[in-house]
């Protein structure tokens, strides 16, 4: 299959056929949200700008039903500050942490491989990385009677010199369907084209990247060819990213719609947020401790791990992990 580009048409019209899409979604063992403000709406939506206009139907491909009855202003109103018909897509997806946002960009992407467009999902770490890309893996094990499964690679700044090259000529050769990858797929100023014909571009946490960054990636495909739709992503998008969703700055490089996931999953674990005082420092240190002893995972955010005047006599680390430390040495003195 190729995506079309039709006469005096800026964008790459995407394929009706959703049928890779549908399996992969058959194939999950959970179901995806349905209604205003779910899964299913926010993956209609963009396929759809995306120039799939079979995706309407998606919902009943799949037996599902995404009942639409009151969508919010500026939001799930295809005729309030949707992508023009000729032009492509530049959308904001956004929701809280586990709403599923992961899911319907990765889809987005699937489905412009199938069209024949290269995809980009650009990550802001290595190891957000690495679990975007063994996700795809999983989405795509799970598919059954496929013309041809979608060939998914990953590039991060800690591979070799030699491993790239190869990387960044297979793409060129349009051998890879999807890069998965963080700041070091972003082309340089010397090598501009880095895709063969580069389709989609996602910039999960698009918060925590560059306005230049982000161009730069958009215009790594072949200049011949039309600007990539793109879909930014965020559960907290900052002010900048805001104003680009308004198109107060930057109008050029901002997104034009928005459409947000507000429906969770059934099976989502509630998130739990609690401000302590320093006064009760000691009761989160514990709660880290056991965190760990029953095989979680904690992350700790501080100012400073290490002293910063590592030369200065006596000087002393100022972070958690230490007073985390010192607090546990005094607990075993008593």
């Amino acid at each position: 299959r190729e995506a079309s580009i039709k006469q005096g048409e800026e964008r790459f019209v995407l394929d009706d056929d959703t049928s890779l899409v549908a399996g992969i979604v058959r194939s999950l063992p959970y179901n995806v949200t349905t209604g205003a403000g779910s899964q299913l709406h926010a993956l209609k939506r963009c396929l759809m700008t995306m120039g799939c206009e079979s995706a309407v139907n998606l919902d009943m491909d799949l037996g599902l039903t995404d009942n639409v009855e009151s969508p919010d202003v500026n939001d799930d109103d295809p005729n309030i500050n949707d992508d023009a018909a000729s032009l492509p897509m530049r959308r904001l997806l956004h929701g809280d942490v586990g709403c599923g946002k992961t899911l319907v960009e990765q889809l987005c992407l699937l489905h412009a491989a199938q069209s024949g467009v290269q995809g980009a999902l650009l990550c802001a770490t290595e190891a957000l990385a690495q679990q975007h890309y063994e996700t795809f893996l999983e989405l795509l094990n799970g598919v059954k009677n496929a013309e041809r499964i979608p060939k998914v690679e990953l590039m991060t700044g800690s591979m070799t010199a030699k491993k790239r090259e190869e990387l960044n000529s297979r793409l060129l050769n349009h051998e890879v369907d999807i890069l998965v990858g963080t700041t070091a797929m972003v082309p340089s100023d010397e090598n501009k084209q880095v895709f063969s014909k580069l389709g989609m571009v996602v910039f999960d946490e698009c918060q925590k990247y560059g306005v230049r960054q982000m161009s730069r990636l958009a215009d790594a495909g072949h200049a011949s060819h039309p600007k990539p739709h793109q879909l930014h992503v965020s559960a907290t998008p900052i002010p900048r990213t805001m104003a680009m969703a308004t198109r107060v700055i930057f109008p050029e490089e901002g997104v034009r719609d928005t459409v947000s996931i507000r429906k969770y999953p059934p099976n989502r674990v509630p998130v739990e947020s609690r401000v302590l005082s320093m006064s009760e420092v000691n009761e989160a240190y514990r709660e880290v401790r056991n965190a760990i002893e029953r095989g979680r995972v904690a992350l700790v955010v501080c100012p400073r791990i290490e002293a910063q005047d590592r030369k200065k006599k006596g000087a002393k680390d100022e972070g958690f992990i230490p007073l985390m430390m010192e607090e546990e040495e005094e607990e075993g003195d008593d």
